[in-house]
């Protein structure tokens, strides 16, 4: 169970001013089961525990004792800023409500022979419901449609206006900031409509990278577009019902215990996207994307692209449709592609023909269509499996060049013709040193689609 902080602050009771907080703090922690509370930010958890032992302690309190709070808790003051301005945005809460008759266990602030170490916070304006806050409470109403004022707009103060802005930890930004910040950052990168729409991929992705994501990212991390696209990988092939290490927190398998993500995390857990199940990385950039059988439905997302250090990708075994995306022409670092085993369709266009550094290309067990005369661009070719596909036209010579190609398969398909003779001549034998092993087609007698005569296996179509 994960909470965000917004979340938390929603989970509070309605209280005044002067009401304990003992209370609201108990149903909080008992709201959470055991585990979920090792997963607050460990100064909430802190507060929220401190809160519920101290059977005197007030919100007033608390905005009067930033200091002491402060001390006891650990935590720098910007935490407590942004913990109190939480509150104050809440609609639930209403920090102007008259206390002076309000039931409080704990003195007056007013009255004091003691006076406070720290300095009186002034007092704050009411927040009511519909006012525009510090920062957003949920997605998509995060994404203002106007430039966002960075403190809300209310009726004119008596005293000084307040004085704390709400921060995010470990950023160093208003929490609103940081919401505009990542978004700008998207927008470059993927279409904006999409980002902010709550019911795609993207939208969904995005959701969780600003509300939801324990790793709590700040828009200056170069890895911020990676941890997106991966969730957007996720999220477009239908993580949360994968069979092994999805991150819907329903799922009842023990992630990383069994091959082929022993030793990995849940996806969309909060560490490293480099650790989640099915990725690697090489400094810190995600180099492989291995799934298989895992149960991938969906389609393909435009943003694999964005993964510009991918090298292998394969999602072999799984429900995916729809085409290869043709952002695939922007990973010149692609050397293994597999596919095979899904209901993709499409042609194979020109983005992926110009990926000559592709030595693996497994696209048999599909449903893709079309010519395949341009697939002569592949001189580091070894594997070329395009069986089980709805392929036309003929066999190009091209095919001849590709010096260390050791399985070629094109049964079951609908190209005919006549096997070219460089093609023929890339067999493993003693004379020419060439290493194909595995040359199969339609070319069974007496009515064949392919006349091959050197192929080493002819199937009947």
């Amino acid at each position: 169970m994960k909470f965000s902080t917004f979340a938390l602050v929603g989970l509070v009771p309605q209280l005044s001013l002067a009401t304990n907080l003992r209370e609201s703090a108990s149903r909080i922690r008992n709201f959470a089961d055991k585990d979920s509370v090792g997963s607050f930010n460990g100064e909430y958890a802190r507060f929220f525990k401190m809160v519920a032992e101290n059977p005197v302690l007030t919100l007033e309190d608390l905005m009067d004792s930033q200091q002491a709070l402060e001390t006891e808790l650990d935590v720098e003051q910007a935490e407590i800023k942004a913990f109190m301005a939480a509150i104050q945005r809440s609609e639930i809460i209403d920090l102007s409500m008259d206390i002076s008759n309000a039931p409080s266990d704990s003195k007056s602030p007013s009255a004091s022979d003691n006076p406070s170490v720290s300095p009186t916070v002034s007092s704050m304006p009411t927040m009511k419901v519909g006012d525009p806050t510090a920062a957003p409470s949920s997605f998509p109403s995060a994404i203002p449609t106007t430039t966002p004022s960075n403190s809300p707009s209310t009726t004119a103060p008596t005293t000084e206006p307040p004085t704390m802005v709400p921060t995010f930890a470990g950023c160093g930004i208003s929490a609103e900031s940081r919401v505009q910040a990542i978004l700008s950052i998207l927008d470059a990168v993927a279409d904006p409509v999409l980002i902010r729409d709550g019911t795609s991929s993207q939208g969904l992705a995005t959701q969780w990278l600003i509300e939801d994501d324990e790793f709590r990212i700040c828009p200056d991390d170069d890895k911020l577009i990676q941890r997106w696209s991966m969730a957007v990988m996720y999220f477009s092939t239908g993580g949360p019902d994968w069979f092994q290490c999805s991150g819907d927190e329903a799922a009842t398998d023990i992630c990383g215990a069994e091959d082929p993500f022993v030793g990995k995390q849940r996806f969309l857990s909060g560490v490293s996207e480099c650790d989640w199940a099915g990725i690697s990385c090489i400094t810190g950039c995600v180099s492989e994307v291995e799934f298989e059988s895992n149960n991938l439905v969906g389609t393909i997302p435009t943003e694999m692209g964005l993964l510009t250090d991918l090298a292998v990708w394969g999602m072999e075994r799984g429900g995916l449709t729809g085409p290869i995306p043709t952002e695939i022409g922007i990973l010149t670092n692609l050397i293994f592609l597999d596919l095979d085993f899904n209901a993709l369709t499409g042609t194979l266009s020109s983005e992926l023909l110009s990926l000559s550094t592709l030595t693996q290309l497994d696209l048999n067990n599909n449903q893709f269509t079309g010519s395949i005369n341009g697939i002569g661009v592949y001189p580091a070719m070894e594997f070329l499996q395009l069986h089980d596909n709805g392929f036309t036209g003929t066999v190009p010579a091209a095919v001849g060049g590709f010096s260390g190609l050791v399985a070629f398969t094109l049964y079951e398909t609908s190209i005919s013709g006549v096997m070219p003779a460089s093609v023929c001549e890339l067999l493993e034998t003693d004379v020419n040193g060439g290493v194909l092993r595995s040359l199969i087609a339609d070319c069974v007698e007496p009515n064949p689609n392919v006349i091959c005569p050197c192929c080493t296996e002819c199937r009947a179509n």
